[in-house]
């Protein structure tokens, strides 16, 4: 018996082709909810960007979240897993940033802020990602499950030698992800599934990107989109259709979830 539900974001619910989410997707997410199954957003997107991205605005009351890719999971009205990078080694990575010349995001469970104004390299990688600006902050020592470096990649061997224990994940040309570890979907799904003393069986995940394979950590039953990466789809245990062919209802209905 299915008891949870957690879902990816972009291209699985959020459709980039159509810019919307899916009308279908979200009455069939809500109808479940009225049976008892609990459902979840569970993306790489920070809690800020989920917000601003009108996720929490959709008509149905999230039972919780895991956010930035498996850093923290939130449920039941308080955080029941936090990865934070250690406070020392976020001033340090900060200072050095600032020292040469490079501005970064640093992300915390439940926002977002910049150390200093836009530069050449925020510029180039705003041409592919419409974020909304963000505040200009002083790190003062809070949590933060991480940072987002923008710089090109002559700089990474800078970071690499003096921060060689963080992870990192270079996604853009000019932007670099910065972690304490390298972060899990898997890791928060199954903070969720012990805080409910649920097993792997009784929950099923949606996801498209390379970065939702690792949901398989936390549950059994993984639901590849049509639209997804071929790498995604071959660990999946059903390939559903495509996101704008309502493919999660069409795997809900394979499953029998809405019967």
């Amino acid at each position: 018996m299915i008891k949870a539900l957690f879902f990816d974001v972009d291209n699985t619910l959020y459709c980039w082709k159509e810019h919307r989410f899916m009308p279908e997707a979200l009455k069939a997410i809500k109808k479940l909810q009225k049976k008892g199954i609990k459902v979840f957003l569970c993306t790489a997107r920070p809690y800020d960007s989920m917000k601003r991205f009108h996720c929490f605005n959709l008509g149905l009351e999230w039972d919780g979240w895991i956010g930035s890719a498996g850093a923290v999971a939130f449920t039941d009205g308080k955080f029941v897993f936090k990865e934070l990078m250690d406070p020392k080694d976020a001033k340090g990575f900060i200072r050095l940033a600032k020292e040469n010349g490079l501005m970064m995001e640093v992300v915390t469970p439940r926002s977002r802020y910049v150390t200093d104004e836009r530069n050449e390299y925020y510029f180039e990688f705003e041409k592919y990602f419409e974020e909304p600006w963000c505040p200009v902050k002083d790190y003062k020592g809070g949590q933060c499950t991480g940072f987002l470096l923008y710089s090109p990649e002559k700089f990474d061997p800078l970071f690499l030698e003096r921060f060689p224990h963080l992870a990192y994940d270079r996604f853009h040309e000019f932007a670099l992800d910065v972690m304490p570890v390298r972060h899990s979907k898997g890791k928060g799904i199954a903070a969720v599934m012990k805080y409910y003393g649920w097993n792997k069986d009784e929950a099923m995940g949606f996801g498209d990107g390379e970065q939702d394979i690792a949901m398989k950590e936390g549950l059994n039953q993984f639901v590849a989109m049509g639209n997804a990466l071929p790498i995604v789809k071959n660990a999946a245990d059903f390939v559903t259709k495509n996101v704008e062919e309502d493919g999660v209802v069409h795997a809900l209905n394979h499953f029998g979830l809405l019967d």
